[in-house]
């Protein structure tokens, strides 16, 4: 075999045996090698269906990873910021319904939560996923008649639950886009007040300190400092 070749043998081996390792104590070790190969194979496969656009083939691998994450067995971080790329693609580029919506965004969230994948160049786009949540949940006809309200419920949930991890990977420049985007809305007497108070303190990553440098310059109420809600601010 090639150098390379070995190389990559003794890859797959190294996480071979963390995966083992890392099972959970209560899997018989007859059935570890069968979930760690079911493991690869739902990460290929999910890359192949997004290739081929089969959106039915991808929600079954998006399930099947999510059983993964759930039984907490390890993903390596690259394939991590991968998987987190590719629940993007699919919640922005293709009709999806809102309960597999749901699905994508509890996946994408375990994927980045509990990792810090900045040095491994995770970057999420900001925008995407403002127009998701204004979509859907800041819109009379972001919604059909078929999604019954604990749908669209839960999905605003996972989503706002998604937004709180992921504000940490957008770019440095985001801030000034989300301001550009929200400010001219923060009028006290303008309808849409409340609503773009929220938007701000869901997508504004305050925890960081550079952004809270960058925002004394705005006047904008401390509440969105707090990435609370405007239930807490001054109307």
């Amino acid at each position: 075999m090639l150098k390379k070749d070995l190389e990559k043998e003794a890859k797959k081996d190294e996480w071979a045996n963390m995966f083992v390792k890392n099972s959970p104590p209560t899997l018989r070790n007859a059935f570890k090698d069968y979930a760690r190969e079911s493991l690869v194979n739902s990460y290929r496969y999910l890359e192949e269906s997004i290739e081929k656009v089969d959106i039915e083939a991808a929600l079954y691998y998006i399930a099947l990873l999510k059983h993964h994450i759930e039984m907490r067995y390890p993903i390596a971080r690259k394939k991590r910021v991968r998987i987190a790329q590719i629940c993007m693609t699919l919640l922005t580029d293709f009709a999806i319904d809102l309960p597999n919506q749901t699905q994508i965004i509890e996946l994408m969230t375990d994927i980045i939560k509990r990792k810090n994948l900045m040095s491994d160049g995770l970057v999420i786009a900001w925008r995407p996923l403002y127009d998701l949540l204004k979509r859907v949940h800041f819109s009379a006809t972001g919604t059909t008649p078929s999604d019954a309200t604990s749908t669209v419920n839960r999905h605003g949930a996972k989503l706002l639950g998604l937004l709180s991890k992921a504000r940490q990977y957008f770019e440095r420049s985001s801030l000034k886009e989300i301001l550009d985007e929200l400010l001219p809305y923060l009028n006290p007497f303008d309808w849409y007040y409340s609503s773009a108070m929220d938007m701000l303190s869901i997508l504004l990553p305050t925890k960081q300190g550079w952004v809270r440098e960058e925002l004394k310059q705005y006047q904008i109420p401390s509440c969105v400092d707090n990435n609370s809600t405007t239930r807490s601010c001054p109307t």
